[in-house]
């Protein structure tokens, strides 16, 4: 995937920086979020696969890049100190609220209207990880004086599992021709992932006034339907099977229950807002029917 030749250009060239500072780091990246779903977009670009829906929504605008750690890259202290002298190398300065996982590069984007962002996430360890300490909010490695930390993200299943691979090519920030590959998460943990997202800022958890986020999850929900091949839809059906009973995804199945059990539920309207309209009933009936399966109602 060239992302040169995409609307995302000017925010690609920072990414195509930082997958030139880690080459030869063994640090691999899996990337979720609005710049996710772009790349998982256009990956399917001169394909012959076949979405489940042919209504797919526009790339949304984004400044972030939501990073998505492995546990076992949290783990380990050597490769973290090499992400954490890419971001700082980068110019990439910390935010003060949010230190070690959230890192910002001033006037940086779309013209330098905009900042890029990195956001540093990872799926909640087991208690018993000797090598992982989950403390406010935070996963770090259990040795002092670690490079960074991460977003502790509880709802990020089975995140390890069947990623999908891009290869990414184009222009740096210095004009320079770059290439590498990235990760994107399977369309399970997608889902979860955005299900609690959605309920967060649906019901103002984050803060009153924030019912345009609602607005923006709600469709990247139907996006990650809409965009569904038919593998992604039997990883789908498999890992729904295999973490029916993981907490994260009884409350993600409490979520779809409260907000999106029907043609009345309370969540279409945000999924309206998000979209400027409502897409076609029947592609409204299978994304309800996608996350009820995914995420059923305790029998």
């Amino acid at each position: 995937m060239n992302l040169s030749s995409t609307p995302f250009a000017p925010l690609g060239a920072h990414l195509l920086d930082l997958i030139a500072a880690l080459e030869g780091h063994d640090v691999p990246l899996m990337i979720a979020g609005g710049f996710g779903l772009f790349l998982r977009r256009e990956r399917l670009a001169g394909t012959n696969e076949t979405t489940l829906l042919a209504e797919i929504p526009p790339a949304r605008a984004t400044e972030d890049f939501d990073l998505l750690l492995s546990l076992d890259l949290m783990a380990d202290p050597t490769r973290l100190a090499a992400l954490r002298r890419a971001i700082d190398v980068l110019g990439y300065q910390v935010r003060p609220a949010a230190r070690e996982y959230q890192f910002v590069k001033p006037d940086s984007a779309w013209g330098r209207q905009r900042d890029v962002k990195i956001d540093l996430l990872a799926p909640e360890p087991d208690v018993a990880d000797p090598r992982l300490l989950v403390k406010q909010r935070r996963v770090k490695p259990r040795a002092k004086h670690s490079p960074l930390h991460a977003h502790v993200t509880p709802e990020a299943i089975a995140a390890d599992l069947w990623p999908l691979n891009v290869h990414l090519s184009g222009l740096d920030t210095t004009g320079n021709q770059r290439e590498g590959s990235m990760l994107l998460p399977n369309c399970f943990t997608l889902l979860s992932m955005k299900l609690h997202a959605f309920r967060d800022e649906h019901e103002g958890r984050k803060g009153e006034g924030r019912g345009l986020y609602a607005e923006k999850h709600a469709r990247d929900l139907f996006t990650i339907v809409a965009l569904l091949t038919a593998g992604e839809d039997d990883t789908r059906r498999a890992l729904s099977a295999e973490f029916a009973s993981h907490p994260a995804a009884r409350e993600a199945a409490g979520i779809v229950q409260s907000y999106f059990a029907g043609l009345d539920g309370s969540g279409l309207p945000r999924l309206r807002g998000g979209l400027g309209a409502l897409p076609q009933p029947q592609s409204v009936r299978i994304f309800l029917d996608v996350l009820r399966e995914t995420f059923p109602a305790a029998g």
